[in-house]
């Protein structure tokens, strides 16, 4: 591929000048000076090489670098006629990063007629462009914050479904308590009610041991009348 080299022969390229002034230059191919245009545009370089990259591929163009060119030679491109021509293109920027603007020039062979409009419609095209750009940015971003509020609303609901479980088994533990107090308290009551009954028959013990030592009297006395009658019978 030939050298290209771009002689900026226009006062348009300064970067006070305003975003989409398209302005006459020339172009440089090896020895042979052709028409030319350039744009300046306050935006990004980055951007702008993204959005040219785009715009060639919109008109299927095969492309190629050669020195920091992009080129699509023998090609048809629709906005310059329906001729085959050689398309140059090359972004670059100008100025320091914060006052820097992307600086488009393109030039055709063998004829430059349409490139004029080609930029001006390219300023339109990049403003499209970024503004597809940040659309497909900012869906991105809604998808990560959806994926984010998906996970997070699971997890809130997981935590709730947690939770409903631990209130579920204090509530079953309350009722728990509820029934062992219940149970003290009939346990308590047997108690008393055992207490009772000891103290009962511990009366009752003394009242039968004091039978128990009256019938045993009696025996004797018996027992002794018997052995009186047996003796007075002999």
């Amino acid at each position: 591929m030939k050298k290209l080299m771009i002689l900026a022969a226009a006062a348009g390229l300064a970067l006070g000048v305003s975003a989409q002034s398209v302005q006459p230059t020339t172009a440089v191919v090896d020895e042979l000076s052709i028409p030319a245009y350039t744009i300046s545009l306050q935006k990004d370089v980055k951007l702008v090489q993204q959005a040219m990259e785009q715009r060639l591929k919109d008109d299927k163009l095969k492309t190629k670098k050669s020195s920091g060119f992009v080129c699509a030679p023998a090609q048809v491109v629709p906005e310059l006629g329906e001729s085959p021509v050689n398309l140059y293109v090359k972004v670059e920027q100008q100025g320091k990063k914060k006052d820097a603007v992307a600086v488009v020039t393109v030039a055709a062979l063998p004829s430059s007629e349409g490139v004029s409009r080609f930029l001006q419609n390219f300023a339109q095209y990049v403003t499209r462009f970024e503004a597809q750009q940040n659309l497909n940015a900012e869906q991105k971003n809604l998808e990560k914050a959806e994926k984010a509020l998906s996970k997070a609303t699971a997890a809130v609901a997981s935590l709730d479904k947690t939770i409903q479980q631990k209130q579920d088994k204090i509530a079953d533990r309350q009722k728990d308590i509820e029934s062992y107090k219940q149970k003290i308290k009939d346990a308590e009551k047997d108690i008393e009610d055992l207490r009772a009954d000891i103290e009962k028959a511990k009366s009752d013990k003394t009242g039968a041991q004091q039978t128990e030592a009256e019938a045993q009297k009696e025996v004797k006395r018996l027992e002794a009348e018997v052995q009186r009658y047996q003796q007075s019978a002999q």
